[in-house]
């Protein structure tokens, strides 16, 4: 049976020039034809877009975690980044506890880390919620936008 459906969906080919098909209950249904602009990393950029790509290589982005419904502290959070077999300890940007949340933030030391996050406290805790931003940035041509994730 599986044979019968491959060999229909391959019929299906190219998508513009098929009609109805018999193998679906929606017999209007057909095969998506999809296209992306993902770009190689081995090709090298082309020099109008390259003020982009520095501004995106040099955009500092900050980590946000809220430990949610809780009764632990500030002092109980620690961030630590993994290079290879060493940690290092990453210092906190901010943090504050408001209402049973604590909110912790860091700068990131790049855009390819490993972060461990450590809660050195016995208290429970109802949710976690990790957000990223970095900020926007201009220049004659471009223009990068805020990431708020």
């Amino acid at each position: 049976m599986s044979y019968v459906f491959a060999g229909s969906f391959y019929s299906q080919y190219p998508a513009e020039s098929v009609g109805d098909s018999s193998f679906a209950c929606d017999t209007t249904l057909r095969n998506a034809q999809y296209d992306s602009n993902l770009q190689s990393l081995a090709i090298p950029v082309p020099d109008e877009e390259q003020p982009i790509v520095d501004m995106l290589d040099n955009q500092v982005f900050t980590l946000q975690l809220d430990v949610l419904n809780t009764a632990i502290s500030c002092q109980a959070v620690s961030f630590v980044e993994i290079v290879g077999s060493t940690t290092l300890s990453l210092p906190m940007a901010s943090c504050n506890n408001v209402n049973g949340v604590v909110s912790a933030t860091i700068i990131l030391p790049g855009h390819d880390a490993t972060i461990e996050v450590t809660l050195t406290s016995i208290q429970l805790v109802g949710g976690f919620r990790l957000g990223l931003s970095g900020p926007s940035q201009s220049n004659d041509s471009s223009t990068l936008q805020q990431l708020s994730f």
